[in-house]
């Protein structure tokens, strides 16, 4: 078994190689990484002094003023993989977690992600029944936060790849170009919205915001 330990700012060179020789970031920024890990709870595996693997977990806040442990980045490299690694860094993930009080632990694997699918079931994460699109839109918009719609709930997050926000609840096209400014206002690259595979009215919706989609993806859940 690995070294499982928290990472420091000093680890983000090797968090950034193992991101790019795992396929999750081909240009990984180390300034940024080495930026966010303090806020964020940040794992790596150890062997010979060498990072083999990291988790990136953090707290969100839902709608419902309910709090969710999202593990948003795994990686472990290729040379590496096939030995436990990610079920062990995910394993500190949700033990780490416990200090929240999350209502929930949740990951939003890619549905063709099935080395990721597997070690989620393993750690006791199970699918929800539904499949969601991914739609992201880029900064537009001035240099003025706008007036939230009602049914916006907005989340803003600074994670080891880029900081944006998550559109999340009711799907309308002011809360989608609402995100897209508040981009523009703080210079953030990314605005997501995760659609239900069968909300075709609010995919129409999306795409009319200049939103691009990605890719289908499910969300994993831990209670």
């Amino acid at each position: 078994m690995s070294l499982i330990r928290h990472a420091t700012s000093n680890d983000a060179p090797g968090i950034a190689r193992v991101m790019q020789a795992s396929g999750l970031d081909d240009t990984p920024d180390v300034a940024r990484i080495a930026r966010v890990i303090p806020q964020h709870c940040t794992l790596v595996a150890i062997h010979d002094n060498e990072i083999t693997g990291f988790v990136d977990a953090f707290a969100t806040i839902g709608a419902d003023r309910t709090v969710r442990w999202e593990i948003d980045l795994l990686g472990v490299h290729p040379e590496w993989q096939g030995q436990g690694i990610a079920r062990q860094l995910v394993s500190a993930a949700i033990l780490e977690g416990t200090q929240y009080n999350a209502r929930q632990t949740r990951a939003l694997i890619r549905t063709d992600n099935l080395a990721s699918r597997r070690t989620f079931a393993w750690c006791d994460f199970k699918p929800k029944a539904i499949t969601f699109n991914l739609y992201v839109g880029a900064p537009h918009g001035g240099d003025t936060p706008p007036s939230l719609p009602p049914e916006a709930h907005l989340v803003s997050v600074a994670t080891l790849t880029y900081s944006g926000i998550w559109v999340e609840g009711a799907l309308s096209s002011a809360s989608l170009r609402a995100a897209s400014t508040i981009l523009s206002c703080y210079r953030w690259t990314v605005a997501g919205a995760l659609i239900p595979a069968d909300a075709i009215d609010a995919m129409h919706i999306a795409r009319r915001a200049g939103y691009t989609h990605i890719g289908e993806f499910d969300w994993w859940v831990r209670s």
